[in-house]
């Protein structure tokens, strides 16, 4: 678990460190402030080596095509658009180990490629090598302490992707990061059906039935096209219907717990958690949520818009383990830049009493 976090030269980000990350840790603050960038950031430290690390932001918002040239497709995730300074994130874990990764961009990367030729006239030379030619890239470097995990190199071109370098150790810890602009996640189909082959789906049924007390179980189902997707049987239908077909709040409270249950002694990022369930179901999903979370020892960091979400949130965690809930409001200062002001839970407790708006 994420203890702490330093986020360096992302989007609007231009030094962000946060303490006290929580296993349930709620982010608040004005639109355009950074909460999602502060979501995706973390998310970028645990997919360093998936090649489109630094372009899947593109897609949670909805970006639609871009030009292929790596301006267009990296320049965005740079503060202020400037490549010549490095994203970096570094963490602190809850065994006080200190990791850190650094995203750079490389103008001019050399990379070597090898190819069979087509004739073998000269088979004293099987193997020919091009000259090395310049290509922008970007660079990843992973360090834990002094030892360096990894340090590779991503270009993308006419030829597609093109990677070079290596990963020493893989991080062993698994993430989601669920957009706001999520209903039901790819994923989630395949995660049900892993929790269903291991007879332990029905903490997703029980969160569930929050929202609709009718649902008696859920499976996966197939189209023709072979794509998954989750069904419901519901009291008082006579046959299996798509999850999609009781509405999108159903469809996010599964997705979200489904995540929760299936990175176990992982993270799970959530932009604006509340979306698409009702108020009066806020506490009871949270506390629903928390216990899954609680039992595969899941961090959940979310953000938030509502005020109800958050007096919900800590109501639900008061009367269990309120040294596990953690609010913080992004905000910016002086200087315009965005910091962290983290709410105790005495401190949050007077302030939601008061109605005063920490949102």
């Amino acid at each position: 678990m994420l203890r702490s976090v330093t986020i360096e030269h992302y989007k609007g980000i231009k030094k962000l460190n946060v303490e006290r990350l929580a296993p349930f840790t709620l982010v608040g603050g004005r639109n355009d402030i950074g909460k999602s960038s502060f979501l995706e950031a973390i998310f970028l430290f645990f997919d360093r080596q998936n090649a489109a690390a630094l372009i899947s932001h593109l897609g949670w918002r909805n970006a639609g095509p871009v030009d292929a040239t790596p301006e267009t497709i990296w320049s965005p995730a740079f503060h202020n658009m400037d490549t010549e300074t490095p994203i970096v994130i570094t963490t602190v874990d809850q065994s006080n180990i200190t990791s850190d990764v650094r995203y750079r961009f490389i103008k001019n990367h050399r990379f070597q490629q090898n190819f069979q030729p087509f004739s073998i006239s000269a088979p004293e030379k099987p193997t020919l090598q091009t000259q090395p030619t310049g290509q922008a890239a970007i660079g990843v470097l992973a360090k834990q302490g002094s030892q360096t995990l990894q340090d590779t190199y991503t270009s993308v071109g006419i030829g597609g992707v093109t990677q070079s370098g290596a990963v020493q150790r893989s991080e062993n810890r698994q993430a989601i990061y669920l957009s706001s602009s999520r209903v039901i996640d790819t994923g989630a189909a395949a995660r049900l059906s892993r929790l269903i082959s291991e007879n332990n789906e029905k903490q997703i049924i029980d969160a569930a039935q929050i929202i609709n007390p009718r649902i008696k179980s859920l499976n996966v189902g197939a189209v023709m096209s072979g794509s998954p997707f989750i069904m419901a049987q519901v009291e008082g239908l006579p046959k299996w219907v798509p999850l999609s077909f009781l509405g999108a709040g159903i469809g996010i409270v599964v997705n979200i717990a489904l995540a929760v249950a299936t990175v176990p002694n992982g993270t799970v990022l959530i932009d604006e958690m509340e979306i698409g369930i009702h108020h009066s179901a806020l506490s009871s999903v949270v506390s629903a949520i928390s216990d899954i979370a609680y039992k595969n020892k899941t961090q959940i960091i979310a953000s938030t818009h509502s005020y109800e979400f958050i007096k919900s949130a800590f109501n639900a965690f008061k009367e269990k383990k309120p040294d596990i809930f953690t609010y913080l409001r992004l905000e910016r200062n002086k200087q315009d830049d965005v910091v962290a002001k983290v709410y105790p839970s005495d401190a949050l407790e007077f302030t939601l009493e008061s109605e005063w708006e920490i949102r």
